[in-house]
């Protein structure tokens, strides 16, 4: 059915320019390395759960990221501990 197809993608590509920040959308976090780095966003879909992409926990000790709450890691926030990491059996990380 035509109407269960994708949309097509474009295949030309443009920088952000002129953005801004948003602070108020608290189900977006940062994870955060052990040296503090802060690597991949996630966004919180449940109490105790966060997506994101597969390359972002992939043969890593998920023990060793932390939740990152807040507007920047300058500015501080609220680190919570992560406890498990799962990608997709279908991932290829190559």
């Amino acid at each position: 059915m035509a109407g269960c197809a994708a949309p097509a993608v474009a295949t030309t590509s443009q920088p952000v320019t002129s953005g801004s920040a948003d602070t108020t959308d608290v189900a977006v976090i940062a994870l955060v390395d052990a040296q503090g780095r802060a690597g991949c966003t996630a966004t919180v879909i449940a109490p105790h759960t966060a997506i994101t992409a597969a390359h972002c926990v992939y043969d890593l000790d998920p023990r060793m990221l932390r939740a990152f709450f807040g507007d920047s890691l300058a500015a501080g926030g609220t680190f919570d501990r992560v406890s498990d990491a799962r990608t997709d059996p279908m991932f290829d990380p190559t």
